[in-house]
């Protein structure tokens, strides 16, 4: 077996260079998590995102826009939701059309509820109202950002929240 023997030159060479190496790999991955943040910010002010907030002292639904500028013409698309209230309860859900709403401003929303016997009582709507925060269910919305591209919303609502599953521009 051969020794390997570096000059003196080549060794100091040897330590200067590893840890330049190391030091541009982590620039690189640095750089690489930055791009991505940017990328995310500038789709949050042109893609628009929408979730519901709830107050549950009250109990109210609230409509809030997660993006960074206004959204206008919100239409949201009837959805139904299979409810436990002591047994599975078909429930239809239908929420009023919203002219605009700013970024980080919640609206109030006044859902109607339906279920095989026709619409539910406020009373019972108010009891509804905790229940949709942790049901699984997909929303899906038309609406136009701040610049007026129309998009077509695919939300999904979970036990952890609602989460922007797809935005589509349309045309």
């Amino acid at each position: 077996m051969q020794n390997l023997s570096l000059t003196q030159l080549e060794s100091t060479l040897l330590l200067i260079t590893a840890p330049l190496c190391l030091l541009l790999i982590i620039l690189l991955i640095k750089n690489n998590r930055l791009q991505k943040a940017l990328s995310a910010e500038k789709n949050k002010r042109v893609i628009p995102s929408l979730c519901f907030a709830y107050d549950l002292y009250a109990p109210a639904l609230y409509l809030k826009n997660t993006s960074a500028n206004f959204i206008c013409d919100i239409v949201i698309e009837p959805f139904e939701l299979d409810a436990d209230v002591g047994f599975r309860k078909r429930l239809r859900i239908e929420l009023p059309a919203i002219a605009r709403l700013s970024a980080d401003e919640p609206l109030p929303l006044n859902p109607q509820i339906t279920d095989s016997q026709g619409p539910l009582h406020p009373k019972q709507i108010q009891a509804v109202i905790p229940i949709l925060k942790t049901s699984d269910f997909e929303l899906r919305a038309h609406c136009k950002n701040s610049e007026g591209t129309p998009f077509f919303l695919t939300l999904k609502n979970s036990k952890g929240g609602m989460e922007l599953v797809r935005a589509i521009a349309e045309n």
